[in-house]
C-alpha cells in the first residue's frame, strides 16, 4: 500500500506540473474621464425697442372730413391749433405750452 500511495502522490504531482497555465485575463482598459456636458447655446436676446413708443403727436397738419363737418389739427413744436366745424359744433382751440 505504501507503493500505491507513493505512486499516487507522484501522479498528482505530475498532473499538477503538466497542467497548462491559463492565460491571465487582459487588464480592463482604463475608464475614460467623465463627459462634461457643454453649456447650452445662449438664447437670443428678445428684440425690444430701446425706448417706449412716442405718444406725443408729431408736427404737421391733419384734416378730417365727414358728413357731419370738418376737423383741422395743426401742430408746430409746442404750439397746436384745432378747428372743428360741424352742424352742431363750431370750435377753435389754440394751445401754446
Amino acid at each position: 500500500m505504501n507503493k500505491q500511495l507513493i505512486i499516487a502522490g507522484f501522479a498528482v504531482l505530475a498532473m499538477a506540473s503538466c497542467k497548462k497555465d491559463t492565460p491571465a485575463t487582459p487588464p480592463a482598459p482604463p475608464t475614460p474621464p467623465p463627459v462634461q456636458d457643454p453649456a447650452p447655446p445662449k438664447a437670443p436676446e428678445p428684440r425690444v425697442q430701446a425706448t417706449a413708443p412716442d405718444t406725443t403727436e408729431k408736427d404737421g397738419t391733419s384734416i378730417s372730413l365727414d358728413q357731419n363737418g370738418i376737423s383741422i389739427k395743426d401742430k408746430e413744436g409746442k404750439e397746436s391749433k384745432t378747428i372743428t366745424v360741424s352742424k352742431t359744433k363750431k370750435e377753435v382751440k389754440i394751445n401754446t405750452d
